[in-house]
């Protein structure tokens, strides 16, 4: 017998209660010193708080280069202890004001961490708040939110009834953001030249002090104007140079001249070998896409590979950059100090411009590349005749992750390529990211981008690629729940396509609008659309485009009581999905998909005990891959196969629970309603 908890998939997880919230703080350098004073006003506020519920919001603002988010990553460790369910952590993007990253695009990324699955996520800024405030009820966390650019993105984050330390960091002093149990402002100024003495003691070469002249520590404290940035960059010197001391670092610094902190970075930039000077003059024309780097995209603008390596490898060891992750990863990043002195070195602007779009068309095709192996369909940016060989599941991966890590890039990419009137390159990279946005839950940053690509089309009059935008953006809004948008801008779509004669499009425009009649329940229009679909897949010779074809007309044929004809469709996409193909392993997700439906069909031809067995089967699939909506559709249908009036309820409760849990409360309450009568889901 197969036990109710197991199908249902531990039941004490699908509350939101239950959710595991992901912890993703970065750990806290091992030079960090001091602030006590800063630290001790916030520990006390935490004292104060400890037994009462709602937010505590800290708000740090300072300079570059004086240590705000190291503070608030401090803060978060050393107060895990009052905070146990997790520290989370999420980059507002600034401080530029035009890289800042909208508040709805912030909720989405802090839904997935506050586990939210995919699929869950609503189309609206109001339902994303109301899902983000149920999903952290109860909790108690940190949640640091760094380099914002205005109280407006703090108030879009604010948690509701939970107990939570929100640290938010900026450059100048945020104004009142409301709405919390207190909120306490803390200006980080430079450290005191005890504390950058103690930074310099910690890094320091063991034998660096050793016999040094009376004053000429103090002198290097000086000219670390008390921010532990040029501390750390002090360290590094001496750390590569050990025939050389603590003098002839301070005459390196004091050759620099000025008196201002950029002018020391400045001098440690001044005594780079010239391979690691052209790479530090590569990171800063990448400065206009963010600070974050595949370190690839700087030996599409430098060439000589060796050089890049030598030249990356000097700015490593000067503090000046740092890789990202394990010795594998291609991403490396530099400070926001160090990123905009190295802007400012760029060279002349036309320079900078060259290499700027040689950056763009790097991660054009890189991403282009890596959506390329998520989709397994052509992009538009796509190499023609490109490879199509099997594909590894470590290259899926890698790909994933790579798209994960490049997503904030990939928008300035768009940003950059669109004011320079580079219509290709939004084009491709636009259509790229959404491909990973999309399978994220990155919904309004997904739209944005489509907007923009579908921009990019027009101006380019590229019909192709405005029919593509089209059904995407179709897509887009169909995910959220907006059909008339859906109709709406895939009706154009078609319009675009059907003198075109593009068959893959043509297919694409009646799919989504057959899916939009089908969640209107127009079960007939449906049909009627998703048979001419498949009509015109058939000239693709895609057998895996036909199974989806024929899961989607089954689901209508159900509906419309024509459940042989259903039978049929699904045990043919059946033994498509299930068997690999040349260039593709068994689609698990299809399966369970069509095991669901081909349990309805069953369970209304009266074959209630093979409806059980696909059911199970289906929903088996659904509970592995973490999907719950369709776990509570199957619940639903599995209910009217058992006899047993406990078994069932406890399906449909399970089902509700699972709607309720994704903001659909209609279809909750239309589930609990129906607890009392017979009969499997329409």
């Amino acid at each position: 017998m197969v036990q109710v908890a197991n199908l249902h998939g531990d039941l004490s997880m699908s509350g939101t209660r239950g959710r595991t919230l992901h912890s993703n703080l970065a750990p806290v350098d091992r030079l960090f010193t001091d602030r006590e004073s800063s630290r001790a006003r916030v520990r006390r506020l935490v004292h104060e708080r400890s037994a009462e519920d709602g937010t505590t919001l800290v708000k740090l603002h300072g300079a570059p280069g004086v240590g705000t988010s190291e503070l608030a990553r401090q803060l978060a460790t050393e107060l895990a202890d009052h905070y146990p369910d997790a520290g989370l952590e999420i980059d507002l993007g600034g401080p530029d004001p035009a890289r800042a990253v909208p508040g709805e695009a912030l909720l989405d990324r802090l839904l997935l961490l506050c586990g939210a699955r995919t699929e869950e996520i609503p189309g609206t800024p109001a339902a994303k708040r109301d899902l983000f405030l149920r999903l952290t009820a109860g909790r108690t966390f940190v949640l640091v939110l760094d380099n914002a650019v205005g109280a407006g993105q703090v108030r879009a984050l604010l948690p509701g009834r939970s107990r939570c330390l929100l640290l938010v960091t900026s450059l100048e002093a945020l104004p009142r953001v409301g709405n919390v149990g207190k909120e306490l402002p803390v200006h980080v100024g430079e450290l005191e030249d005890e504390a950058v003495a103690e930074i310099l003691r910690k890094g320091l070469p063991e034998d660096a002090l050793e016999g040094v002249l009376e004053g000429t520590f103090d002198r290097l404290v000086g000219l670390c104007h008390g921010l532990p940035v040029l501390a750390r960059l002090a360290i590094a010197y001496l750390d590569q140079r050990p025939f050389s001391g603590l003098e002839d670092l301070i005459t390196h610094l004091e050759e620099g001249g000025g008196e201002h902190p950029r002018d020391r970075i400045a001098a440690h930039v001044a005594a780079l070998t010239e391979p690691a000077g052209r790479v530090f003059r590569a990171v800063g024309a990448h400065a206009a896409l963010g600070t974050t780097i595949d370190l690839r995209s700087l030996q599409s603008v430098l060439g000589d590979p060796a050089g890049m390596r030598e030249g990356l490898n000097e700015l490593a060891t000067h503090s000046l950059a740092r890789r990202v992750g394990s010795r594998r990863s291609v991403w490396l990043t530099v400070g926001s100090l160090v990123g905009s002195v190295a802007e400012e070195r760029a060279g002349a602007e036309h320079v900078r411009r060259e290499r700027l779009g040689a950056l763009c068309s790097f991660y054009r095709d890189a991403a282009v590349r890596a959506a390329s192996l998520l989709t397994r369909r052509p992009l538009l940016g796509a190499v023609p005749d490109a490879d199509t060989g099997p594909v590894g599941a470590d290259e899926v991966v890698e790909a994933r992750n790579w798209l994960h890590t490049a997503a904030d890039v990939l928008a300035a990419v768009v940003g950059e390529s669109g004011a320079a009137g580079d219509h290709r390159t939004v084009i491709a990279t636009a259509e790229a990211a959404t491909v990973y946005l999309a399978e994220a839950g990155r919904t309004s940053e997904r739209t944005a981008l489509l907007r923009q690509g579908h921009e990019a089309a027009v101006a380019a009059g590229d019909t192709r690629a405005r029919i593509r935008f089209g059904n995407l953006l179709g897509v887009a809004h169909l995910d959220r729940g907006a059909f008339d948008e859906a109709e709406a801008v895939v009706a154009h779509s078609l319009e675009l396509a059907e003198p075109a004669g593009d068959t893959m499009e043509l297919a694409a425009s009646h799919e989504v609008l057959g899916i939009v009649a089908q969640r209107r329940g127009d079960h007939t229009r449906a049909v009627e659309r998703l048979s001419h679909v498949r009509q015109l897949k058939e000239e693709l010779h895609r057998p895996q485009a036909l199974a989806v074809a024929d899961l989607l007309i089954a689901r209508s044929q159900i509906a419309l009581g024509r459940c042989a004809e259903a039978r049929e469709r699904l045990e043919g996409a059946l033994s498509v999905f299930a068997e690999p193909g040349q260039h593709r392993a068994p689609d698990a997700v299809n399966v369970a998909k069509v095991r669901s439906e081909l349990g309805r069909a069953l369970c209304v031809l009266g074959e209630t005990e093979a409806a059980g067995v696909e059911l199970r089967e289906a929903l088996k699939g659904f509970v592995e891959r973490d999907m719950p909506l369709q776990r509570a559709h199957t619940l639903e249908t599995l209910a009217a196969t058992v006899r047993d009036a406990q078994v069932r309820d406890e399906h449909l409760t399970a089902a509700a629970g699972l709607y309720r849990d994704a903001g659909n409360v209609s279809e909750a309450e239309r589930v609990e309603s129906e607890r009392e009568g017979p009969g499997p889901r329409p």
